[in-house]
């Protein structure tokens, strides 16, 4: 059994880390409740980042986090959500220029990267995932909408494997083996940036049972 966690919008915390320059990046909150999170549990986490915001963009990273980032590749990674969070970015070259300049910061940052993407508002053009998947993106988190899966808790669209995601951590009032689906082969769970610090509780409590039933975090 498999467990993906993953937070989406990242941005806030990147900003910060050009912006502010602290000395290392787990002196940041999410970044440092991450690692121990890691630590304490054996838990992996994905983040999914946007390329840019009104005031900044993630190229501004400056290199001297690529050993921290290189050193936490094996539980930290890192993939491309969106070129900006106002709305689903549906112009194509917008769309393959705020995936390049994603791309190129985290090669050049030498993080983690992940094949498995969650796109900003879940939404992409059958062009977009062709052009995804000709940048080696093999699945795709997908919403949890019946009507999407016939079969099962997959599909495959354009080449690529779309996952349904059913554990979404703001929405959820309870955190029970129940809810958190413990006993499904494969569970896919998300927060996003912004409510991060509020679920911090929620998330680890899910991360424990998780574990006592034995999930591998991928």
């Amino acid at each position: 059994m498999i467990v993906h966690i993953s937070i989406d919008d990242v941005i806030y915390s990147l900003r910060y880390l050009a912006q502010n320059r602290p000395d290392s990046v787990f002196d940041m909150r999410l970044f440092g409740k991450l690692r121990y999170l890691y630590e304490t549990y054996g838990a992996k986490f994905t983040l999914y980042a946007f390329a840019m915001s009104s005031d900044f963009l993630i190229s501004e990273i400056p290199c001297e986090y690529a050993v921290e980032f290189a050193e936490s590749k094996d539980w930290l990674r890192f993939g491309y959500h969106g070129k900006c969070g106002a709305t689903a970015f549906r112009d194509e070259c917008g769309f393959r220029q705020g995936y390049r300049l994603v791309d190129d910061t985290l090669s050049r940052l030498n993080t983690g990267k992940t094949d498995v993407l969650r796109l900003h508002s879940w939404y992409a053009t059958s062009e977009q995932k062709q052009y995804l998947y000709e940048n080696g993106v093999t699945q795709l988190l997908f919403p949890d909408i019946d009507e999407l899966y016939e079969n099962g808790e997959s599909f495959t669209e354009d080449g690529i494997l779309h996952h349904r995601t059913r554990v979404w951590f703001e929405k959820m009032s309870l955190m029970t083996a129940d809810t958190l689906l413990v006993g499904k082969e494969n569970v896919y769970a998300f927060t996003h940036e912004k409510h991060f610090e509020g679920q911090t509780d929620n998330i680890e409590k899910a991360i424990a049972l998780y574990k006592q039933a034995d999930y591998l975090f991928i």
